[in-house]
């Protein structure tokens, strides 16, 4: 899959500094560093995206670069922890989250196929509490 392959050369160009990588981490895993340690996930997602040639400018832009922001901070620590040199079972676990996103997906392929729009649960659920909403 091209979304793994880019976090994997991600991984790869990291390799060669990979203690200051983990101690960088560390310092962004801080309290008072948490803001910019999420804009650099975010960054790292964004640039994948853009590699990819992803173009797109709905909510997509965000929920793609929102959720490979998480495969790629779970997979770093993964990574860290892994010391196997050819880093193989990041690499499983990189696929088996790029897995875990793909069943997402499916699930939404599932949905749109049976002719429900997410939109109309939504309105539903509102006008339980709103009733003037049920329009």
């Amino acid at each position: 899959h091209k979304v793994a392959h880019a976090i994997a050369s991600r991984i790869s160009y990291l390799e060669p500094h990979k203690e200051a990588a983990r101690r960088a981490a560390a310092v962004l895993a801080l309290p008072q560093n948490a803001a910019r340690g999420a804009r650099l996930a975010w960054k790292t997602a964004d640039a994948a995206w853009r590699a990819l040639g992803d173009k797109s400018t709905d909510g997509n832009f965000y929920s793609k670069r929102a959720i490979l922001s998480g495969v790629w901070l779970s997979t770093a620590a993964r990574w860290f922890a892994d010391d196997d040199s050819g880093n193989a079972e990041t690499m499983d676990f990189l696929a088996r989250r790029i897995d875990n996103v793909m069943e997402i997906e499916r699930f939404k392929g599932v949905v749109r196929n049976a002719g429900l729009d997410i939109k109309t649960p939504i309105r539903w659920l509102a006008g339980l509490r709103y009733p003037s909403a049920r329009g």
